[in-house]
């Protein structure tokens, strides 16, 4: 998410104090129009890039009442299924360790609060494989060879939840994971 700013009382040469604090609060439209929200002057939030709009250079400086503090670098689509945000995690699988072992598991749902649209598993290992449990289910069980990947598109496969299994391992396995999550902030 990125983090922005609310401006409304512009300070410029020859305003006086009191005419500098004329409109203290906005209500705008949500995303996809699924409300308003009210805000107040000198609020800091966190929010989607659909609030990029009220920003410079989508608007005029002098007109724009909203400043960017962090950009999180995502998109911002009226067509929700795009708004999708980057997440990536290392994840080492230790030799003969199973689906239940500790730091064996990525519970999207539990860690993120939103689950992936698209997943990218690439196995780092060049001879190790692996096993990969799909949202916990024992009839979802892949196996990943060393220097192999796998991805889920969106439309695919919604994915909340993985599980490694290295038990026939005699090495570590090393994975690199890409996740396109759901934004849960908009």
């Amino acid at each position: 998410m990125s983090t922005f700013q609310v401006i409304l009382a512009k300070f410029e040469r020859g305003t006086t104090s009191r005419e500098a604090f004329g409109q203290q609060s906005v209500s705008l439209p949500t995303p996809q129009n699924k409300g308003e929200r009210t805000f107040k002057d000198r609020e800091v939030f966190e929010g989607s890039n659909y609030w990029k709009q009220y920003c410079s250079p989508s608007m005029p400086q002098k007109d724009a009442f909203l400043i960017i503090i962090e950009d999180d670098g995502t998109i911002y689509s009226e067509d929700d299924s795009e708004n999708n945000q980057p997440f990536i995690i290392t994840k080492k699988v230790a030799a003969g360790s199973s689906y239940d072992d500790e730091g064996n598991e990525i519970d999207l749902m539990k860690e993120q609060g939103t689950f992936a649209t698209f997943v990218l598993i690439r196995n780092k290992n060049s001879s190790q494989e692996v096993n990969v449990k799909i949202n916990g289910s024992k009839n979802a069980i892949l196996e990943l060879d060393g220097n192999d990947e796998i991805s889920f598109d969106k439309g695919d496969i919604p994915i909340g939840k993985l599980n490694f299994d290295n038990s026939d391992g005699k090495e570590e396995v090393k994975l690199q994971i890409i996740f396109g999550l759901k934004n849960k902030l908009l």
